[in-house]
């Protein structure tokens, strides 16, 4: 048990970076644009913003635990290769089209009107349950390693709101950063200290004798592993605002080592977290479900460990959630440009992204944590069919998007009943599919 007032102490002072920030949103530009071309540094710190929060921590940990040692090393590989695939996507829309278009312009010049609205409407729906889900993980950490109630939480989400839509893009990137400082540190420091006093061949001999499943690697399902971590992480970035704004922003002759520097720093996240996740929570026993495990990975004899632990989270919870925030708010105001003035439209934002947060507070306890990861990894595998968009060479109705969200229902169902990996990269597979093959019966109806 440690004091989870430092924890207190340390978000406030991290609000103190960017508190001559707040309120200073002069223009678009300043809430949302970058006035100059990102380089080489800020280019790689603002990806990793988004390639490492909470999400990719639990599923780590989720990994881990259900297909050994081997995991980390598929994660990598996985996540390494959707950050490829996206670089080239991003470089052929500067290259191709308007560099200065957003990501719902893009989409819009993608599928007819009907569909882009349809699809609006998921995108929404995604960055809520993405919202919930993170806000749920926090909440469980403040209740069963700090043992407090509720009002923890809408502190933490506080936090996030004034760093995110006070203090804007200037706000998030500054504290963002520091918290990526932080996450590193701490899934380097904690495996290493272990490791280094209770040494590895103790652990390995533990794991060899008691826990031998765990070093066996099963090809069948790493397969599926790999393609569906490569589906969910390809699919919740494609549609990830903040991730185009950072992307288009970039120098184009920079782009390339960008994606790459930032590609080799992620892997070692998924790899650190298996590190630690296997000797050191499945030995504490304890059944495979989300909140056990991380009920038993914080159950460390040290409170160093604990507190290390604790901060590596709740930072990625916190960049997660003030992403999500940001980019849900930036679609929003994308729909009520034409239709409200910009000083209203400014000054509301602060409201409705209180109003949010208020939301998310109450939502996080209305479902269970298998629940809400279930529906968001469906949800994010089914947004890898909309790769299929960008090889197609007539817009999109909406009657081709429907199959989407049959598969995604099937599936979701099938997947709460059996709960395999497989489904995931199932579910994605077929949304690429259905979309894939609308593109072949254009191509024939022109011969």
């Amino acid at each position: 048990m440690i004091d989870w007032y430092s924890l207190l102490f340390l978000a406030f002072c991290l609000l103190l970076t960017v508190i001559h920030y707040v309120g200073e949103h002069l223009s678009e530009s300043v809430l949302h644009f970058h006035q100059e071309k990102i380089g080489l540094s800020k280019g790689t710190d603002f990806l990793l913003i988004r390639f490492v929060t909470g999400e990719v921590l639990l599923f780590s940990c989720y990994a881990s635990v259900q297909y050994g040692a081997a995991s980390g090393f598929v994660i990598g590989a996985a996540g390494v290769f959707s950050i490829y695939w996206l670089k080239k996507i991003m470089m052929y829309i500067i290259i191709r089209k308007n560099p200065r278009a957003s990501m719902m312009h893009i989409f819009a010049g993608l599928m007819t009107s009907r569909a882009f609205s349809f699809m609006y409407i998921w995108i929404v729906l995604f960055y809520v349950s993405r919202l919930v889900l993170a806000a749920a993980l926090s909440s469980f950490l403040f209740r069963h390693v700090f043992h407090l109630p509720n009002y923890a939480l809408f502190l933490l989400l506080l936090y996030v709101y004034v760093f995110t839509v006070l203090a804007g893009t200037r706000g998030i990137q500054k504290i963002g950063t520091i918290q990526l400082y932080l996450i590193y540190i701490a899934v380097c420091i904690v495996p290493l200290s272990y490791y280094l006093t209770s040494g590895i061949i103790k652990n390995y001999s533990v794991l060899a004798d008691k826990f031998p499943s765990f070093l066996q690697v099963q090809s069948t399902q790493l397969v599926s592993l790999f393609f569906a971590v490569l589906e969910v992480m390809m699919g919740q970035l494609i549609v990830d605002e903040y991730m185009w704004r950072i992307g288009l922003a970039m120098k184009k002759e920079r782009m390339n080592m960008i994606f790459h520097v930032a590609a080799f720093c992620w892997i070692a996240v998924p790899l650190a977290v298996t590190a630690l996740f296997v000797p050191f929570a499945v030995q504490l026993g304890g059944g495979s479900s989300i909140a056990g495990m991380l009920h038993n990975l914080f159950k460390a004899p040290s409170a160093f460990f604990v507190f290390c632990l604790t901060v590596a989270f709740l930072a990625s919870f916190s960049s997660s959630i003030a992403i999500s925030l940001q980019s849900l708010l930036r679609l929003m105001e994308m729909q009520a440009v034409s239709r409200c003035n910009r000083k209203v439209l400014n000054q509301s934002k602060y409201y409705i992204g209180f109003c949010i947060v208020i939301i998310v507070f109450w939502m996080h306890h209305c479902f269970s944590i298998k629940q809400m990861m279930l529906f968001f990894v469906m949800l994010a595998s089914s947004f890898y069919g909309l790769l299929a968009l960008f090889y197609l060479q007539r817009q999109v109705r909406l009657a081709m998007l429907i199959p989407i969200v049959v598969f995604f229902f099937i599936n979701w169902q099938w997947m709460m009943s059996r709960g395999e990996v497989m489904v995931v990269a199932a579910n994605g597979m077929e949304c690429f599919l259905s979309l894939f093959i609308y593109r072949i019966i254009q191509n024939i109806k022109k011969l």
